[in-house]
């Protein structure tokens, strides 16, 4: 069952933490509850670092939006965070089967999810059905944070009227990270258990390119796993998710709706502009009133920024310091060339290599000391590599 975004009702609830109130929505079936309630409390002695609960600073949205807050979640989903949290996708893939439900079978996305989730006992079925394609409820939901979180440190206040309604995607999220955190204590979330907060624009999918495999995604970053969770909403947005092991394991926020493409290898005419970036081709219309750093002549520039306005090009900015260099040393923040010139390394560098005549997106480890690369430059930071890949 994938994450649909559609419109159900919700109730407004109230936080509260000991450092502050938040507002959040609450998944109902058939009506508004016409009176805020507060549907969960967090009890602690200690004031916890929450500063990997998002993207880091640098990269900070103005006005995120929140993913889910008009949509309940799935039990098949909620298996799958627990699954991914607590195991890699290794112990996941070998744990032997124990799960005996009717409703759930090997070949489906959720079934390996469900039972090692079912097997370290973080969730539980109904009789022999574990219904994977219903939502998870506000009182099965305060069970996972009960199982998991023997402190108990996050309490939901249920009442009649809540207990078996449908929780939302989004405040659902928010507690677990805010459960993980809790676990993790001074650690952060990804040294506890490998669970990364990342930032990236959705281009391609299998519905928009016959060559991505059901349940992958392409962003500018590269591409990720995505079992069970529709971003087909998101295509050519910046979005905040969670990952571990290359997986997205929840979504957070959109970030931005006319997100820059950095370091995209571009080709591009009067017309359209060509992106490769993170594996996937992609070509975009220009706006007419589409403002642009310098022509390209003889199209021999290949990297550049690109902002997209309403899933059109509205900007190009080239990166026009081209060198080629042979490599001493290179390590995550600073290039070294036999020449003994040095170059500090853009946090946000891409690595391009052109193999059979299509453009493929490279990493760190494609970069040999000794061998000779195409460096884009700007403010004396390597943007991006480029080399031909036998």
């Amino acid at each position: 069952m994938k994450l649909h975004l559609k419109h159900v009702f919700y109730s407004k609830i109230l936080i509260t933490s000991i450092a502050a109130a938040y507002i959040f929505s609450s998944c109902a079936y058939n009506k508004n509850i016409s009176n805020e309630t507060e549907l969960y409390e967090e009890n602690t002695d200690t004031t916890e670092d929450t500063s990997d609960l998002s993207a880091p600073a640098s990269h900070q949205p103005q006005k995120p939006i929140n993913i889910g807050e008009t949509s309940p979640i799935t039990r098949g989903l909620a298996a799958k965070m627990l699954a991914l949290t607590f195991g890699t996708k290794q112990e996941i893939e070998t744990t032997d089967r124990i799960i005996t439900f009717s409703d759930t079978s090997a070949e489906k996305w959720y079934d390996k999810y469900i039972n090692y989730s079912c097997s370290k006992k973080y969730i539980q079925g109904t009789g022999n059905e574990f219904m994977p394609e219903e939502y998870l409820t506000v009182i099965q939901a305060q069970y996972i944070i009960d199982k998991i979180d023997s402190a108990h440190k996050i309490k939901i206040n249920i009442t009649n009227e809540t207990k078996d309604k449908p929780i939302s995607y989004n405040l659902w999220t928010e507690i677990y990270i805010k459960t993980l955190t809790n676990l993790a204590g001074k650690t952060s979330i990804k040294e506890k258990f490998n669970i990364t907060a990342q930032k990236a624009t959705i281009l391609a999918l299998p519905q928009n390119n016959s060559l991505i495999k059901e349940g992958y995604v392409i962003t500018d970053i590269g591409f990720f796993k995505c079992d069970g969770i529709d971003l087909s909403p998101f295509i050519d947005n910046e979005i905040s998710f969670w990952t571990k092991e290359n997986e997205i394991i929840a979504l957070s926020d959109i970030t931005n709706e006319n997100p820059t493409i950095k370091n995209a290898y571009i080709t591009e005419n009067d017309k359209v502009c060509t992106i490769f970036s993170g594996g996937a081709e992609r070509t975009y219309e220009k706006l007419e009133n589409l403002t642009q750093t310098q022509n390209n002549e003889n199209n021999n520039l290949k990297i550049a920024d690109i902002t997209l306005t309403d899933k059109k090009i509205s900007n190009i900015i080239y990166t026009s310091d081209v060198k080629e260099k042979q490599i001493k040393s290179f390590t995550s923040s600073t290039l070294t060339c036999v020449d003994n010139e040095i170059f500090d390394i853009s946090p946000d560098f891409k690595v391009y290599y052109i193999q059979n005549n299509k453009v493929m997106l490279g990493n760190k480890s494609d970069i040999i000391e000794g061998k000779t690369y195409e460096i884009y430059l700007k403010d004396n930071k390597v943007r991006a590599f480029v080399f031909n890949k036998l």
